[in-house]
C-alpha cells in the first residue's frame, strides 16, 4: 500500500505598508477566490528601511513570487527615505536576477489610497484621506 502523496500548496505573499492596502488586497482574494498569503509589515514610522528589513527575514518556503506594495510620498519629503527606498529597489534587483523568487516592487504615488480610490466608480476627484474616511472605495 502506497502513501498519500503530500501536496505542498504553493503561493503568493503581498507585503502591505498599512491597512489600506491589507483590507484592499484582502477583499480583492475574497471575491477572486485567489490563494494569497498576505503579510501585513506596518512600517509605524520606521520608513524603508524597517520595510526592507522584514522582507528579508520572512521565509521564502512555498512561495512563488513576492509582491511589495508600498506608498512613494516618504521618498519624495525625504532625502534619507529616497535612499532607503532604493536599497529596497536594488535588492529587489538582486533577488529577481537571482532567479529564485521574483520580487514585485509596486509603488503608489503619492499612496495607495488615490490608487484605491480610482477603482470606486463613486468616487469625483475628492482629496483621498478625505474618500478614506467616508469609506469611498471597496474594503
Amino acid at each position: 500500500m502506497s502513501r498519500k502523496t503530500r501536496v505542498t500548496k504553493k503561493n503568493f505573499k503581498v507585503f502591505c505598508e498599512g491597512d489600506t492596502e491589507y483590507h484592499y488586497i484582502d477583499e480583492m482574494r475574497r471575491q477572486k477566490k485567489l490563494s494569497i498569503a498576505l503579510k501585513l509589515v506596518n512600517m509605524k514610522g520606521g520608513g524603508y528601511s524597517n520595510f526592507l528589513e522584514q522582507i528579508k527575514i520572512d521565509g521564502t518556503a512555498n512561495c512563488l513570487a513576492k509582491f511589495i506594495i508600498i506608498d512613494g510620498d516618504r521618498a519624495i519629503a525625504d532625502e534619507g527615505e529616497r535612499k532607503n527606498l532604493r536599497e529596497l529597489l536594488e535588492y529587489c534587483i538582486l533577488q529577481n536576477r537571482s532567479g529564485r523568487i521574483p520580487h514585485f516592487l509596486v509603488i503608489n504615488y503619492p499612496d495607495f489610497e488615490y490608487i484605491a480610490c480610482l477603482h470606486t466608480p463613486i468616487y469625483k476627484g475628492q482629496n483621498a484621506v478625505i474618500a478614506k474616511k467616508r469609506k469611498l472605495f471597496c474594503y
